[in-house]
Formats: structure tokens, C-alpha cells, sequence
């Protein structure tokens, strides 16, 4: 009675983890465009974004008494996945914001699920069941609800920056799935992470010509939010969310996050809403659930199999 109280306990604390770290990411966008509203661009945010998060998982890191040391290979794929996965996915989506709807922008980007598996049938010849089969149907007709567009003034290159953060974001959970990296802490492997991605975007805005620094009251509260409450504080209960309630029921509560931005896009931006969008959004989520269902049972089978 008391282990099934605990775990009811654990349950509900991961639920919770994960409801507020879907709320704070879900407003990604909202602080952006305060950020960008001060005056700083796309990558000078990324930058201040990013080195916040690692300096506030630094301290984090040291607190708890983790060790920081990794080998040659987990920093090569430490490397690619601050880079073109974690930095390119925050890169592609915050220049989307510049041309479509916020909030169609994170519902774009969340096609990673379904990149992911589209890899794994590809490259490492998973086979395609109903469910997966039906998974990738609904995602792409939802993709095309909620572009499609009959006034004709969608704009495709937002879409396409959108998409393309959904890729990197896919490639970034690939590298993430090396068994190089299992040994590393996960608060060890996203400071790094967010480290490399702060030094490319950095170095990239830096070469461009296009680091800018604005002090000014919407540039402070943009960056400093950005990167405590919606990087560092939500990367945090993410990972206990998952020591909670496991990676699959938290990627299906995580969902959340692009119905939070939708909603914080049409009520605080502003942006509307039609009905191909609602349609589209529902499908996309509803592919990602089918997605997540399958990786809980898959593990589940594991853990059988195991014992």
C-alpha cells in the first residue's frame, strides 16, 4: 500500500514536472518577441539564451557534485548535437517567427517524432505497421492543413525555417540516442549541450556581423526569460519529469507545449487562428501520441524481455 502510494506520488510530481516545463517552453516565442522587440535579433538572443542556461545548469551541476569529465567520443557527439542539431533547430525557428504565426511555427517544428521514425525506417530498415504507418499519414495531412492556405499569403520560407527546425530537432534526439552518451548524467549532457550551442551561435552571429547587444528593459527581460524560464528551468524538470513517469508518457504530456504557444500566440500576439490550423494541430499531436504509445510498449516489452 505504501510502495503504490509512492509511486502514485512520483506519478503525479512528473506530471506535474512536465506540465509546467510544456507551459514555460510553450512560451518560447512570446519572450522572443520581447527580446526582439528590444532590439536584439535572432542570433544575439540564441547566444544570450543559450550561455544563460549553461551558466544557471553550471551552477546546478556543481551543487549536486556531478563530474564533468566525458571522453572523446561523447564530446564529438556532445559536439553535433550542440551545434547542427540544438543550435540549428533554436536558429531555423526563431528566424520563423519573422514570417509566420508563432504559433505555427511550433506546431511545424514538432514533426520531429515523425522525422525521427522516418530515419529509422530509411536508414536503419525498421519496418512500417499500421500504427506507425498510420502515424505518418495523419502528421502529413495535418502539415498540409496547416499550410494550405486559400487567401494565398502563407509564406513558404517561414514554413520551410519551421520544418527545418523539426529536422534538426530530429537529429539532435538521434545523436542523442547513442550508446556513447548513455553513461553521461543528463544534466552534465544538456549543459554541454546548451554550452556548444551558445559558442555557434556566438561565433556564427559574430562572423556575420550580426551580434548586436541593446540594454534596455524589453532586451533584459527577453533574454534573462528566455533563458532561466524557458531553457535552463524547463530542461530541469524535463529530465525529473522522465525519472518520474519515463520518457514516453512525457513526451505525450509534452505535447502541451505547441497548444501553449498556439493559445499565448492568439491571445497576447494576437495571431489568428482558422479552422485548418485546429484541424492540423489535432493530427500532428495525435501522430506524435501514436508515436510515443508505440516507444512506451516497445519499452515495456524490453523491460520483460529483460527480466
Amino acid at each position: 500500500m505504501k510502495i503504490e502510494r509512492t509511486d502514485k506520488m512520483a506519478k503525479n510530481k512528473g506530471i506535474f514536472f512536465i506540465v509546467i516545463a510544456s507551459f514555460l517552453l510553450g512560451s518560447i516565442p512570446l519572450f522572443a518577441k520581447v527580446a526582439f522587440k528590444g532590439g536584439l535579433n535572432s542570433f544575439t538572443t540564441l547566444t544570450l539564451r543559450f550561455l544563460g542556461a549553461a551558466v544557471i545548469l553550471f551552477i546546478y551541476i556543481k551543487k549536486h557534485g556531478y563530474s564533468l569529465k566525458i571522453n572523446r567520443k561523447q564530446f564529438l557527439f556532445i559536439m553535433l548535437m550542440g551545434s547542427a542539431g540544438y543550435f540549428l533547430t533554436s536558429a531555423f525557428l526563431f528566424n520563423s517567427y519573422k514570417y509566420i504565426s508563432t504559433g505555427l511555427a511550433t506546431i511545424l517544428s514538432f514533426v520531429y517524432p515523425i522525422v525521427v521514425n522516418l530515419f529509422s525506417i530509411v536508414i536503419y530498415k525498421e519496418k512500417v505497421n499500421f500504427r506507425k504507418g498510420l502515424a505518418l499519414v495523419l502528421s502529413i495531412i495535418g502539415i498540409y492543413l496547416l499550410v494550405e492556405n486559400k487567401s494565398g499569403v502563407m509564406n513558404i520560407k517561414g514554413v520551410l525555417l519551421a520544418l527545418s527546425g523539426g529536422f534538426a530537432y530530429a537529429f539532435y534526439i538521434l545523436m542523442g540516442a547513442n550508446k556513447d552518451l548513455k553513461d553521461i548524467n543528463s544534466f552534465i549532457l544538456i549543459f554541454y549541450v546548451t554550452l556548444v550551442a551558445s559558442l555557434c551561435a556566438f561565433t556564427f552571429s559574430t562572423i556575420t556581423g550580426q551580434f548586436h547587444l541593446y540594454i534596455n528593459l524589453y532586451s533584459v527581460v527577453g533574454a534573462l526569460f528566455l533563458s532561466l524560464a524557458c531553457t535552463a528551468i524547463p530542461l530541469i524538470l524535463f529530465l525529473m519529469a522522465v525519472r518520474c513517469i519515463g520518457p514516453s508518457e512525457a513526451s505525450i504530456l509534452n505535447t502541451l507545449e505547441p497548444l501553449v504557444s498556439i493559445i499565448i500566440g492568439a491571445i497576447i500576439l494576437k495571431e489568428k487562428i482558422g479552422l485548418g490550423m485546429v484541424i492540423g494541430t489535432f493530427l500532428v499531436i495525435l501522430s506524435i501520441i501514436i508515436i510515443a504509445m508505440m516507444d512506451k510498449e516497445k519499452n515495456s516489452e524490453k523491460m520483460n524481455n529483460d527480466i
